[in-house]
């Protein structure tokens, strides 16, 4: 289906009125402007109006509609119901709910989520990785494809690539930019891999293998700086881990839908040459886990083809636990991934990716100097400083972020340059405005760096949405937009 061909929704729940993580409530008494004052301040945010807020709580939301609404999926509704009316009921119902969640997902990613958890940087864990791996040879035709020695078992260890998402917590937090979380990590360190000479991939992963790494896990898009890994070196990472039977694990926790397709890793650049075994997933899906890719080139290896084993093996693991994730999350995830289906959101990531890559070009910002892949969008924060039309990002390091929604609003360039970018976006971010003060909301991170900002050192100014931290803005706010100022009712 095209995503031109889809009706827009008015769902105007307060529970996706303030569904973007990325504002915060405030009660200072100059914020306590009542919305029936100003007659043109809209009384709900719908989907039909463009964002300014590309931060979305680092990537969670990909949309303002209402994910559990019955518009989106009757049975999905009426779980709901249950949990929210009847709680103790709805333990009839965990089976149901959970089935309904594994097919959107095996539907939409074409993978299977086997292993749910609170968040990736627990599913990215090296001993959960290996009690996985276990797991998946204990029941496979050619149980030792995988052979784990007494050591890999007792101190597990992965391999990452170079530049990859540094966890909260653990081994890969030696990973992580932020000195703070380096200095919480523990466990053996990663063995780091550089893909940038495609031709050197192959003895780096051989050396990983014989230095007891258990898996590798590589990055499509990479998080410190948002380059691109490029297709010869991703063939090389596959055709090295089959090789010496290293497992394969891509980390889409933040690259999924937002760069184009349902995984980065299964655009047609990527995918021609073949599957990893493992994916972390997390952030906007809105649940967080590994998923099993079983045409992978290793997983393949353990002759698990039948799908009643296939099936076997996912609740066997599942069952380990009292529920495989709370069922607000499974419905949560189950909606946001029939919407992402019905409406091609990967189809629409592309479409946004084309315009906001030409808004930024526009600012005179080279191709080169734009990171990420179609709607994610990395920009050095001293090219994000040059947007002369401000927008929450989300920072990353030295880097900014773009993760906009995918709702079918923004994939209209006449509506973005007359809402959120131009000359002709001023009446609209003074609506925002009112409306966020109506609700006593205002921005939450720095539209310069997209770090966090204080609640109420600063309050928003009122005609660009800005909010601006002292680093990026000493003192006072200037904003830059005066001159094209009107008044909100012409």
């Amino acid at each position: 289906m095209s995503w031109s061909s889809i009706p827009r929704s008015r769902e105007t729940d307060s529970s996706s009125d303030l569904s973007s993580g990325s504002l915060t409530r405030t009660y200072s008494s100059e914020l306590l402007s009542p919305c029936s004052q100003l007659p043109s301040c809209r009384q709900w945010v719908p989907e039909e109006f463009p964002d300014l807020d590309f931060h979305q709580s680092f990537g969670l939301f990909l949309t303002r509609k209402n994910p559990i609404s019955r518009a989106v999926d009757e049975d999905i509704a009426r779980y709901w119901h249950i949990l929210t009316t009847t709680p103790a009921l709805l333990q009839y119902h965990i089976p149901d709910i959970g089935e309904g969640y594994r097919n959107a997902f095996r539907q939409f990613f074409g993978t299977e989520p086997i292993s749910l958890h609170g968040h990736v940087s627990d599913a990215a864990n090296p001993s959960v990785l290996t009690s996985l791996l276990m797991h998946l040879t204990a029941h496979a035709t050619n149980p030792d494809v995988f052979f784990l020695s007494e050591e890999d078992r007792v101190n597990p260890r992965v391999a990452t690539t170079h530049g990859s998402y540094g966890a909260g917590y653990g081994p890969l937090a030696y990973n992580s930019v932020v000195p703070e979380i380096r200095t919480l990590a523990n466990g053996t360190k990663p063995f780091g891999i550089n893909t940038h000479n495609p031709a050197k991939i192959g003895s780096q992963v051989k050396s990983a293998k014989a230095q007891g790494c258990v898996a590798l896990i590589a990055e499509i898009v990479r998080a410190a700086d948002g380059t691109a890994i490029s297709p010869l070196s991703w063939r090389r990472l596959l055709e090295a881990c089959k090789r010496y039977t290293l497992v394969l694990i891509v980390d889409e926790a933040l690259t999924a839908i937002r760069c184009g397709a349902p995984f980065a890793h299964q655009l047609p650049e990527y995918c021609k040459f073949g599957y990893p075994d493992l994916i972390l997933f997390g952030k906007a899906v809105r649940t967080n886990g590994i998923a099993v890719e079983w045409n992978g080139s290793n997983i393949r290896k353990l002759g698990i083809t039948n799908a009643e084993q296939r099936d076997f093996l996912t609740l066997h693991w599942q069952e380990r636990l009292t529920e495989m994730a709370h069922s607000s999350d499974l419905l949560t995830s189950w909606g946001t991934l029939v919407l992402a289906k019905t409406e091609n959101w990967p189809q629409r990531a592309q479409i946004i990716g084309r315009i906001l890559r030409n808004v930024i070009k526009g600012e005179g910002i080279k191709t080169s100097s734009i990171g990420g892949l179609h709607s994610l969008i990395y920009l050095r924060q001293k090219d994000n400083a040059r947007i002369s039309w401000p927008v929450m990002g989300a920072n990353a390091g030295n880097y900014v972020r773009w993760l906009p929604t995918m709702d079918e609003v923004m994939t209209s360039k006449d509506e973005l340059f007359t809402k959120v970018f131009g000359p002709d976006s001023v009446p609209h971010r003074k609506q925002v405005s009112a409306y966020l003060r109506s609700q006593r909301l205002e921005p939450r991170w720095c539209s310069g760096c997209g770090v966090a900002v204080e609640t109420g050192v600063k309050i928003a100014c009122e005609r660009c949405v800005a909010n601006q931290c002292e680093i990026c803005e000493p003192g006072e706010h200037v904003c830059l937009l005066e001159d094209f100022d009107v008044d909100v009712d012409s």
